[in-house]
């Protein structure tokens, strides 16, 4: 059933669930919160890129229609490309301002950190971990998420994760 984190929990691309042997019941509601929290991370990394996605394509489309609205010869045509250079300020103003693109690719990585460490965690069985650790790649350092009891770590700040 349908609810107001995750519009579509048994979408075709919904990968089952693993079910660990034994999850005491303070583990459970922990595990619940996590999954709503994935779910409202899944869900605002969607809504963020359609936006974004949107956006761009009309900005594109508006500013390709402009050359040719103003060498075509029409009637009106130097108003109707003024009309679009208008809407492409606000347009990409509206972008900027809300920083979709950010927000897709920040919520996005941390719904994905979220499912990893739930996995792990699911997969070995051994209590959340207790320390943030921090990975090294050629792109410079990256942080990770880790569980500390009822709390989250995300990127150096910590969240409740139940009340």
């Amino acid at each position: 059933m349908a609810d107001s984190l995750n519009p579509n929990p048994e979408g075709p691309f919904t990968a089952p669930e693993p079910t660990p042997s034994a999850v005491s019941g303070s583990e459970q509601v922990t595990l619940s919160r996590l999954d709503s929290q994935i779910a409202w991370y899944d869900h605002r990394s969607r809504i963020n890129r359609t936006l974004y996605k949107c956006l761009k394509t009309m900005i594109i489309a508006s500013a390709a229609a402009i050359p040719v609205l103003t060498t075509a010869g029409l009637p009106h045509g130097t108003h109707i490309a003024a009309a679009l250079g208008v809407s492409i300020a606000v347009l990409e103003g509206v972008q900027q301002l809300n920083q979709y693109q950010a927000n897709w690719a920040s919520y996005r990585g941390t719904a994905e950190a979220l499912k990893h460490e739930k996995y792990f965690y699911l997969a070995n069985g051994r209590p959340l971990r207790q320390n943030r650790q921090t990975t090294r790649s050629a792109g410079g350092t990256h942080g990770r998420t880790h569980f500390t009891g009822d709390f989250q770590v995300v990127y150096g700040s910590v969240t409740k994760l139940h009340e």
